[in-house]
């Protein structure tokens, strides 16, 4: 059986404790770190540092002691082996407007953001909605989508909101239902103008 202490780890190059086979540095391996020897039959002595992780991983009973120290080694393989995802390895669309035709195709006569928002603070502007007297409250999630400069919340603020006055306060929320509770609305009505309106 082959054993290694974590700090004899510090002591090797990475690429020797994580790349090389075992058999040229025998001190190392990771499957001595697996508390049961349940399936210790399945790894032979020439199995690689990597191969002894796969069967490690493969396995659907791991100690959490083993957990704690794989995890680890596993990021800091990845680290050295170069692999991780990134927005250049995305697969492509299959054609470029595959959005655009989904929805003209599932949600026929739908309008773009930019045509309810200008419905909207036409609408709001007869009412005496102005950028000076009015607070806009949007209980949309915040999730990146809805931050966008395209979002309904943006559209309406541009168009009907004074942007350098704060524009949009933020409730939290999904669907529509506001998250904030008391305390959330409280600062929200302190900011609401003499007189003014809410939206």
């Amino acid at each position: 059986m082959r054993f290694c202490h974590l700090w004899s780890l510090a002591l090797l190059p990475l690429t020797e404790a994580f790349v090389l086979p075992s058999k040229t540095a025998p001190a190392f391996s990771i499957s001595a770190l697996r508390e049961s020897s349940t399936s210790s039959s399945s790894s032979s002595e020439n199995d690689t540092p990597i191969q002894d992780l796969e069967n490690i991983l493969s396995d659907p009973i791991m100690s959490a002691r083993s957990a704690r120290i794989v995890a680890p080694l596993m990021s800091l393989l990845a680290l050295e082996a170069g692999v991780g995802g990134s927005p250049a390895n995305a697969a492509p669309a299959p054609y470029p407007y595959a959005f655009d035709a989904s929805l003209s195709r599932y949600f026929p006569g739908s309008l773009p953001n930019s045509d309810i928002a200008q419905r909207i603070a036409s609408t709001l502007r007869k009412r005496d909605y102005r950028p000076y007297n009015t607070l806009v409250g949007s209980s949309l999630c915040s999730d990146e989508i809805n931050d966008t400069p395209q979002s309904l919340a943006t559209d309406i603020q541009k168009k009907l909101v004074d942007i350098k006055d704060g524009g949009v306060f933020n409730l939290g929320g999904l669907g529509g239902m506001p998250f904030v509770g008391t305390s959330g609305f409280g600062a929200f009505l302190s900011h609401c103008p003499n007189s003014g309106k809410i939206f």
